[in-house]
């Protein structure tokens, strides 16, 4: 079963958001995820692609519209069929540790630049 969940929100960015859903993901048996900020209607979103046994799939939603991170202002769940392909956990999680070294290395940067 492959889904799309859509958080949105004034403050779902920068609050942990994707590592919370991995985790979640994780936790779940899900095998296949991705999660993405993106700026939309309604302001911050993310969004979660996932793909699974129905049962697990249906779980996550579940969790995913029960739970959200402590900092995390959200307004909206959207959720929904979709066709696309979705990586496997280990893959993003690689990916998204990347993008966490990158956002580290660049504040390192700017607290040592000086003025």
């Amino acid at each position: 079963m492959k889904l799309k969940v859509t958080i949105t929100g004034p403050k779902v960015h920068d609050v942990d958001c994707r590592f919370f859903l991995t985790s979640m993901a994780m936790a779940g048996g899900i095998r296949m995820f991705e999660a993405y900020n993106a700026i939309g209607k309604g302001g911050q979103q993310v969004h979660v692609f996932v793909d699974g046994e129905e049962e697990s799939v249906k779980a996550y939603c579940d969790q995913v519209q029960s739970s959200c991170p402590a900092l995390a202002e959200v307004s909206g769940i959207a959720i929904e069929g979709c066709d696309r392909d979705v990586m496997k956990i280990g893959e993003y999680a690689q990916f998204y540790s990347t993008v966490i070294l990158n956002k580290f290395i660049q504040r390192v940067e700017e607290s040592t630049s000086g003025p």
